[in-house]
């Protein structure tokens, strides 16, 4: 099987998180956020990321392909119920934190956005979703406190540090993949079970996180 996908994307980073907690043998592809070919030659249509199967089918849709995966074999881990609140926690956070991140993103050392051409598809893209990037970068000071108050409050949520429910769900990969977003973001106050537990996925799954390029 193989993966295309981009770096910082957060949908990428939920099939990463499946293929790493299941240590599946998937070969992964970065394409570049300009390529318009790939894409559309495998699923009709611009989207990331992509998994070919072993019998050479494409499928896209980020949960779609997370529950393939997870299906696979005789033992799917993504088997504890879901919590609404860590749901609601989840929605209540893309609202705002997009302003945060997409600015960032743009600036940001990834291999999809190593092209002049590809860093201005990249830009272009998300001033559309959100407005102008580097107005929204100086306006940081804005929305860093509704982080710091969003992480202060999912702190009362997680039962443990190794699974947000107590059992591992979707609701884990949902969760890992905002908060990696998150963690590109200078100035957040990350709560210690909040950071354990965002640190040990990383590490159970191989998908790094973005502390190192905070800014």
């Amino acid at each position: 099987m193989q993966l295309y996908f981009y770096q910082h994307c957060p949908f990428c980073a939920k099939v990463r998180f499946i293929i790493g907690l299941k240590k599946l043998p998937v070969t992964m592809e970065i394409i570049m956020a300009d390529d318009t070919v790939t894409p559309i030659n495998l699923v009709g249509r611009k989207i990331v990321p992509i998994l070919v199967k072993d019998d050479g089918s494409a499928m896209a849709e980020s949960m779609d392909i997370v529950a393939y995966l997870d299906n696979l074999g005789d033992s799917p881990l993504l088997t504890g119920q879901l919590n609404q609140a860590i749901t609601d926690w989840v929605t209540t956070l893309r609202v705002f934190l997009k302003n945060l991140t997409y600015p960032r993103f743009a600036r940001a050392e990834f291999h999809e956005l190593s092209t002049p051409s590809a860093r201005k598809s990249y830009c272009q893209k998300e001033t559309l979703a959100i407005g102008d990037l580097d107005e929204k970068f100086d306006l940081t000071e804005l929305w860093v406190p509704q982080l710091n108050d969003s992480l202060n409050n999912l702190d009362n949520l997680l039962v443990s540090t190794d699974a947000c429910n107590g059992e591992l769900s979707e609701d884990d990969v949902q969760l890992f993949v905002f908060l990696r977003n998150a963690s590109i973001v200078k100035g957040a106050i990350w709560p210690v079970r909040v950071e354990l537990y965002l640190r040990k996925f990383s590490e159970r799954t191989g998908v790094p996180l973005f502390f190192d390029m905070a800014m």
